[in-house]
């Protein structure tokens, strides 16, 4: 897989998680009322509701990490919009150095697609 399709691979995916549980899970965070600090989010799908557990700290990452799917997409189609545009150029020396300059991107979009990450 070439390194632009590695980042259009990422952006889907990413894109389309993102939809689906937009689309399939209305939920709330809500607080339980006990001795241990925990969330429980319901999520509300086509197959009914769900209660989820989870301690504040995975419950605050969870949430923290939805909010960075935006950037996260707009890191993925910028790094894939410069190499399509060094290809455009065929210019291979532009192409990669553009490759160099989009390390962390490259590893972001390994990771989404559950690859090796650098």
């Amino acid at each position: 897989m070439t390194p632009l399709e590695e980042l259009q691979a990422a952006h889907k995916r990413l894109s389309e998680l993102h939809e689906a549980s937009l689309r399939h899970a209305v939920g709330r965070w809500s607080n339980e009322d006990d001795d241990e600090p925990m969330m429980r989010k319901e999520i509300v799908g086509s197959h009914g509701a769900v209660g989820v557990m989870y301690d504040v700290e995975h419950a605050d990452l969870i949430v923290t990490l939805h909010r960075t799917i935006d950037a996260q997409l707009a890191i993925l189609a910028r790094a894939g919009g410069l190499i399509a545009a060094a290809e455009h150029m065929n210019i291979g020396s532009s192409r990669d150095s553009v490759i160099g300059g989009i390390e962390a991107a490259l590893s972001l979009a390994r990771t989404i697609n559950g690859g090796a990450h650098d």
